[in-house]
């Protein structure tokens, strides 16, 4: 235990967040070699679930399963919790029905990526969301060894759309925010032992898309509390970029950011060289920056493409195969997708039984999606399908007008 504080609302906080595979694991890694913060591994995404349960509950009356996905990739879910999650924060009671089921759940997975935490966690005694995250972020920070630590960071996945009512709860709180080639993003997940269906790729990719367009418009509530990160600069220029970091969150950069040792395993870091130089003693590698090439089949390339073809117009992405205009829409999603066998537990229960999910469910999500293609390409929709597609309105006019 070291001399520190105790962590309270008004404490410098760090949250990162962005699509698995973006990442997240890598930047959490630079930041956490800083002297003056920590940045734990995963240690929340139990309690952002548990959140998002205690949202369904209040808006719907309803009790979701313990495994029920964070925001279940669109489509799917509920648009009356998204509101309720835009415009609350963190001060609220929880739930009886709730806290043992997230203690319980934070100590397995917290606990795996953060050990510290896997036995004190269950002796948490917070009645109140905001108060069992400061609880949390204590144990991590407080059993540190970093005394002159200023910045409690963490990082969790699928959870940029938490960032309002954190920032509500936590004026100290400042997020980074990753972004990715979602071709990049779905070839690290085809090539993982737990992968997920191209759809939940292509969806979180978009949203998180969307939530970097929200942060930074400038009505934002989040404006000058947010940066966006892209992993293709990250690891072309580490030093660059984290110095912009660093500005941002107001210390002073240190070459540890780049060079330091990095906990294992992350594929974006190599022990020695990398692009920062030859002569350190690590440094962060470019090598997975365009792997997509080596592993995608260019059917997968073409699908990715064109479902994601707007945000990635609008972000700059190019490469872009020809056939991706070229071809026709019918059909081309879920020609080449995870196969049932290989889907996880939680994946299964979202997508229903073997013949569902390789023909109803795939039938119905291929027409979402050709709809959303094709008010896309009119470049005109009402308001009611601007939001149902493209999450409201006004980034759906964003979106057009980048694509010209």
């Amino acid at each position: 235990m070291n001399d520190l504080p105790r962590l309270n609302e008004h404490s410098k906080f760090v949250m990162v967040s962005g699509v698995a595979r973006s990442g997240t694991t890598l930047i959490a890694e630079c930041l956490n070699q800083h002297p003056r913060m920590i940045c734990a591994p995963d240690p929340l995404a139990e309690f952002f679930r548990g959140f998002l349960h205690f949202a369904y509950h209040r808006i719907h009356g309803v009790i979701k399963e313990a495994a029920y996905p964070i925001d279940h990739f669109y489509f799917m879910g509920s648009p009356r919790v998204r509101e309720f999650v835009d415009r609350t924060d963190l001060r609220h009671d929880l739930p009886d029905f709730l806290k043992g089921e997230i203690l319980e759940r934070i100590s397995g997975r917290g606990g795996y990526f953060c050990p510290e935490i896997r036995e004190p966690v269950k002796s948490c005694a917070s009645r109140s969301f905001d108060g069992l995250f400061l609880e949390i972020m204590n144990l991590l920070y407080r059993g540190s060894e970093k005394n002159g630590c200023v910045y409690a960071g963490f990082k969790d996945a699928w959870c940029e759309q938490l960032f309002l009512p954190m920032s509500r709860t936590f004026p100290g709180m400042k997020f980074i925010h990753i972004l990715r080639d979602p071709r990049s993003v779905v070839s690290s997940n085809f090539m993982s032992d737990s992968p997920y269906p191209l759809l939940f790729n292509i969806r979180d990719w978009r949203k998180s898309v969307y939530y970097s367009w929200k942060y930074q418009t400038a009505e934002s509530e989040l404006k000058g509390r947010v940066i966006t990160v892209r992993y293709e600069a990250l690891v072309s220029q580490p030093a660059e970029i984290l110095k912009n970091v660093a500005d941002f969150l107001g210390v002073p950069y240190e070459e540890s950011m780049v060079h330091g040792k990095f906990k294992a395993p992350n594929t974006s870091y190599q022990e020695k060289g990398g692009v920062a130089g030859p002569a350190k003693p690590g440094g962060i590698s470019g090598e997975f920056r365009e792997k997509w090439k080596q592993y995608l089949s260019e059917e997968l390339r073409i699908q990715i493409e064109k479902f994601c073809l707007p945000e990635m117009i609008a972000l700059g992405y190019g490469d872009i195969h020809p056939r991706t205009v070229e071809t026709g829409d019918v059909g081309l999603l879920f020609q080449h997708d995870i196969s049932y066998d290989r889907l996880g537990p939680w994946c299964r229960q979202i997508v229903g039984g073997r013949f569902f999910y390789s023909t109803p469910w795939r039938l119905y999500h291929r027409t979402i999606e050709l709809r959303r293609l094709k008010l896309y390409r009119k470049g005109t929709a009402p308001s009611d399908e601007a939001a149902r597609f493209f999450h409201e309105p006004e980034y759906f006019n964003w979106l057009v007008a980048a694509g010209g």
